[in-house]
């Protein structure tokens, strides 16, 4: 792995703890969504992270909050001006449900030598290909070098590429 041009003492996770009803179970565009309703310069940084919210699954792809449910940010240090008075203990909605955010904790980042996560996205980039694109781009101007598996996305291209050919026969 190569060295990320981004220093991580930079970077904070703003840890809120949260209230409220249950919440879909790919949750992160829409509390962005939502974040952004209430505070909007949170559209406009480019850096910041929003992770998925844990909770317990439910039946119907939903999360029952708990009491370790929490929102977490990751942001710039510098830019946190920029979302805390809008943030801290204030109440948002999604649809006809209400969340509640405390005033938020603060965790520097731990680096690590490899990360997995489930959901990723990328303002713009829909499409699987075209994503995959802009991943590898983002990857390269942080420096960052690694593997990455999208069993999913790789299945239906290696199908495309090879619909025509006898069994057997490659590129």
């Amino acid at each position: 792995m190569t060295a990320i041009l981004l220093q991580s003492e930079e970077y904070v996770d703003l840890t809120f703890k949260l209230r409220g009803e249950p919440i879909p179970l790919d949750n992160g565009y829409m509390i962005y969504s939502a974040l952004s309703r209430i505070c909007p310069s949170l559209h406009k940084l480019e850096s910041i992270g929003i992770h998925p919210i844990a909770g317990i699954p439910t039946r119907n792809n939903l999360i029952e909050l708990t009491l370790q449910s929490r929102l977490k940010i990751r942001i710039n240090h510098q830019q946190i001006p920029l979302i805390y008075p809008y943030l801290a203990g204030q109440a948002f909605h999604i649809g006809q449900n209400f969340y509640q955010l405390d005033i938020p904790d603060y965790k520097p980042l731990v680096s690590s030598e490899s990360v997995y996560s489930r959901l990723v996205i990328i303002k713009g980039f829909q499409d699987s290909i075209n994503f995959i694109e802009a991943v590898q781009r983002q990857l390269d101007n942080l420096g960052i070098t690694l593997f990455c598996h999208f069993p999913s996305i790789l299945n239906k291209r290696m199908k495309r590429k090879n619909s025509g050919r006898k069994a057997g026969q490659w590129m």
